[in-house]
């Protein structure tokens, strides 16, 4: 059982047991419950035949993207520009709120912006159009790739990405 705030998830592979527990608190509390596809802004689905969860966080691109005004945007394939050298100079732009929002998606549910977002915020202190520029491809590719997220599952000896 994890509760987070307002949300909780109770999980068990006893399905009687989880409903003795929801019915327990709903006696205590004042609570609903439904599946858990939902929980702390993570998207969950679950693939019982193949016995694996998928995690991703569509709507928190969403937001970031509406926040940051990307929702336009066009979309990219790659996170980042691979021959672009970043460097410090002197344009404002939300940019530590945007690195820690990506920070945050890159260890939830995208491990494939974690080198590009790394390579981000050594710039915080002082960020140039350049920096900007690259925090803005990062989130165009996060609108290319929306649903990306994690699969986990039995393992088979291989990586897949």
């Amino acid at each position: 059982m994890a509760i987070w705030v307002d949300e909780g998830l109770v999980c068990s592979n006893n399905e009687s047991l989880v409903n003795e527990i929801i019915n327990y608190l709903s006696k205590h509390f004042d609570m609903r419950h439904s599946p858990a596809n939902h929980f702390v802004g993570l998207s969950i689905s679950r693939n019982r035949p193949e016995r694996t969860l998928y995690v991703s966080q569509p709507d928190y691109i969403r937001k970031i993207l509406q926040r940051f005004h990307m929702q336009n945007g066009l979309p990219k394939n790659l996170p980042a520009d691979p021959g672009k050298r970043l460097s410090s100079s002197t344009e404002k732009f939300t940019y530590r709120e945007a690195v820690g929002s990506l920070m945050y998606l890159g260890m939830a549910s995208r491990p494939d912006i974690s080198f590009a977002v790394g390579q981000i915020s050594q710039f915080c202190e002082n960020p140039g159009a350049d920096d900007c520029s690259a925090v803005r491809r990062i989130l165009a590719y996060l609108k290319r790739t929306m649903d990306y997220g994690i699969r986990y599952g039995p393992t088979k000896n291989e990586l897949i990405g």
